[in-house]
């Protein structure tokens, strides 16, 4: 027979809206399986128990239970009850990760968050089970759309990490019914609403130490390759305070937008802002996919790297697998991954978490500059 220490406590959630009432009452018990409150092999409080708690009928409490077991989070016992599943699949929580329409989930930059993610979730007592949904940029997301709200309740998940691709007012939307969102990236153009932790690499001072390297290597006139989402990394808001203060001028020619990501896209982009501005002596990628590219452009042109431009590109998105010498700026975004692994098992577990948590980037000085 179970011991008192080990019987699982109440539900606390009550069944109400629109959900029928037995599916209120399994999603309650999911939630505090999922995030440690129910803990492994606790057994649950009798269905006569649990009617009176819920004010409902015995039938549909039972049912509430059938969908449970059929699941394999609770499992019976001939004879002793009904218990939490205390194999690590049923303890898994159902976490949706939500990344950009616009590249494929094989990007580097993406790839690598979701590596970081995993490998937290693969060495947490209590796992993630990740599903992934893409969404456009926000400003084409109405304020109303309901989209991640329906997959959030469809898929029965528990919370969410996001790059800044949910709209604020679905954000606020989802906080308010007690789903923990983590944000990784993008504060530096999107406020989110209260409630979202972010983790992000420090922007500024991402800035900071791209342009004190150029600078230091005697580098003026430098150019900038960005994405074409407004608030990027590389926009003029972002890069002025810091190349003024710097001493450094950026003037808008200086500036070349691509319209998609990768080598080829940064290739192009440099063609157009070298016959727009032949006098560069270094350019500035917001991403090492477009560097390369930069390099490829360059190389095809006779020019010499770095003796006439240097390049420096951000992310490490090759890691040790590259082969260019390419010099950029780690943002680890494989450990950002982790720390919203972490932030998020926090929120689960009732435990305090900064609604700000930054990664400082590094140098990683090679050839191209």
């Amino acid at each position: 027979m179970a011991s008192r220490r080990n019987r699982a406590p109440l539900p606390r959630l009550e069944p109400e809206g629109s959900d029928p009432k037995h599916l209120s009452i399994s999603n309650a018990i999911r939630q505090q399986i999922a995030t440690g409150e129910l803990p492994a092999g606790a057994q649950l409080p009798t269905e006569a128990v649990l009617t009176r708690h819920f004010n409902v009928s015995r039938i549909t409490v039972r049912r509430a239970i059938q969908d449970l077991t059929r699941d394999g989070i609770l499992v019976g016992q001939q004879g002793r009850g009904t218990f939490v599943n205390a194999s690590r699949a049923a303890l898994e929580a159902n976490v949706l990760f939500v990344h950009a329409s616009d590249s494929d989930i094989s990007y580097p930059y993406t790839a690598l968050i979701l590596e970081g993610l995993r490998t937290y979730g693969e060495v947490t007592s209590r796992g993630m089970r990740l599903q992934l949904t893409a969404m456009p940029e926000i400003v084409h997301q109405p304020p109303e759309d309901t989209t991640i709200e329906e997959l959030v309740a469809f898929s029965r998940c528990h919370g969410i990490v996001t790059l800044p691709r949910i709209h604020p007012e679905a954000m606020a939307r989802l906080v308010a019914e007690g789903i923990p969102i983590v944000m990784i990236g993008g504060q530096h153009f999107l406020e989110p609403p209260p409630g979202v932790t972010i983790v992000s690499n420090a922007t500024g001072q991402t800035l900071d130490i791209g342009f004190r390297h150029l600078r230091d290597r005697g580098r003026r006139n430098i150019g900038l390759i960005r994405g074409e989402l407004k608030g990027n990394l590389l926009s003029r808001d972002s890069i002025t305070p810091v190349s003024s203060a710097l001493g450094l001028d950026i003037p808008p020619g200086n500036i070349e937008i691509a319209a998609e990501w990768g080598i080829n896209a940064g290739a192009r982009a440099a063609a157009r802002l070298l016959e727009r501005a032949p006098q560069l002596d270094a350019i500035f990628a917001a991403d090492d996919l477009f560097a390369l590219g930069v390099l490829h452009t360059l190389w095809q042109r006779g020019v010499k790297v770095p003796g006439e431009i240097a390049v420096l590109g951000i992310g490490n998105l090759l890691g040790e697998h590259s082969h260019s010498g390419l010099s950029t700026i780690d943002v680890r975004l494989r450990e950002q991954g982790e720390l919203a692994g972490r932030c998020l098992q926090r929120h689960f577990k009732k435990l305090p978490v900064e609604r700000l948590n930054l990664i400082q980037p590094i140098l990683l000085h090679r050839s191209t500059t």
